[in-house]
């Protein structure tokens, strides 16, 4: 969360900037990685529009590399919130 409010801050400081917006999509694609969001649809929506205006201010190995990772788990999205889904039911069943 602290993450999230510091590149928050940077990209309304620098709203055209290629770094911030390149940080913030990765920030939000590790959430995703991670489990760490409760709407994970959103959350690729919020890390491609990131991607996208990296892109359009020049940052582009970086950006283009995301975009195609979040192409590749919107993609693949369905089988990630089954394998979510199970995840915390083992986890429940465990405790």
């Amino acid at each position: 969360q602290e993450a999230e409010k510091f590149f928050k801050e940077f990209c309304n400081l620098e709203p055209a900037g290629a770094v911030c917006h390149t940080l913030m999509g990765w920030l939000y694609f590790q959430k995703l990685q991670l489990g760490l969001t409760k709407n994970p649809g959103n959350t690729i929506v919020l890390a491609r529009k990131h991607a996208e205006k990296s892109i359009a201010a020049g940052q582009l190995a970086n950006s283009f590399a995301l975009y195609a990772m979040l192409e590749l788990f919107g993609f693949l999205m369905p089988l990630y919130t089954l394998v979510l889904k199970m995840r915390s039911a083992f986890y429940q069943q465990t405790k």
